[in-house]
């Protein structure tokens, strides 16, 4: 499956598109003929402590006392829920809950507003958990285990992505100044245990210096993506003060339509 918004960029160009599907067919062909081999098993010990104290940190803020009402707020969630981006609604049935939210409408809002919070939340716990562990560094995992490489890479790149003073623009939106104060410091207390974490792991001292080429794509997207994420937190501070029929609401979304798109295209993430 290919997400709509990488379309254009991995098929457009002939040569590109080329390039593409030869590395999808070289990384089928490899994990197909890989021999089966019996991994340690203090790497598989060290892997569940870490995945139980990251299942137990993600828990802990998505149950978090008025965590629904702050993830309502502080991202743009409620329009785009009315963006007709998917194939199916974006939630499975009855209010608009996050235990009834779909997989994308809930990473497309965390994304707008660049916490990009599924993507890297409770690594930071769970790594620091499977270092305490003692049975092998995550520096040695994840260079002996391509399983562990892999998560460590995608979480990076989700890392490098978020920008948490843009994120922290977001929770103005947020009326009750003890709620917002509370879940954004759960958040950005986590973000900093998993960027530490991750460089241990890594051997880096920042993020994605082992793929520059991604690193410097997405510093120099930031500059033009940064301005429309103020004006989407403007935008929705204006449109939240308005009754819901207005003709000037219907004026305000469909602005804030084009930010989301705009982040979106600028992130290449929609979820």
């Amino acid at each position: 499956t290919e997400q709509g918004e990488v379309i254009a960029e991995r098929y457009a160009n002939r040569q590109i598109a080329y390039r593409h599907l030869s590395q999808v067919l070289n990384a089928v062909i490899r994990a197909s003929m890989r021999a089966e081999e019996e991994l340690p098993r203090s790497w598989f010990e060290t892997l569940t402590a870490g995945s139980d104290a990251a299942r137990t940190t993600y828990s802990q803020l998505i149950n978090a006392d008025g965590f629904g009402e702050y993830f309502r707020q502080a991202t743009p969630l409620e329009e785009i829920t009315r963006l007709t981006i998917g194939s199916r609604p974006a939630r499975r049935s009855g209010e608009l809950r996050v235990d009834s939210l779909r997989a994308i409408p809930w990473v497309f809002a965390w994304m707008q507003c660049r916490a990009n919070v599924p993507g890297w939340y409770g690594l930071g716990s769970g790594l620091s958990a499977a270092a305490s562990k003692g049975l092998i560094s995550l520096n040695e995992l994840y260079h002996e285990w391509n399983f562990f490489s892999a998560v460590i890479d995608n979480a990076e790149m989700a890392l490098a992505k978020t920008d948490l003073g843009i994120a922290s623009l977001y929770t103005e939106l947020v009326p009750d100044r003890e709620l917002r104060e509370r879940i954004f410091s759960m958040v950005s207390s986590e973000y900093e245990r998993t960027v530490a974490l991750v460089l241990q792991a890594t051997g880096s001292t920042r993020l994605l210096a082992g793929s520059p080429e991604l690193r410097l794509s997405i510093e120099r997207r930031n500059p033009y993506v940064d301005p429309l994420n103020y004006l989407q937190v403007e935008l929705l501070q204006r449109i939240r003060g308005l009754e819901p029929e207005s003709e000037q609401r219907q004026d305000l979304l469909a602005a804030i339509f084009q930010t989301i798109n705009g982040i979106a295209a600028g992130m290449k993430n929609t979820g």
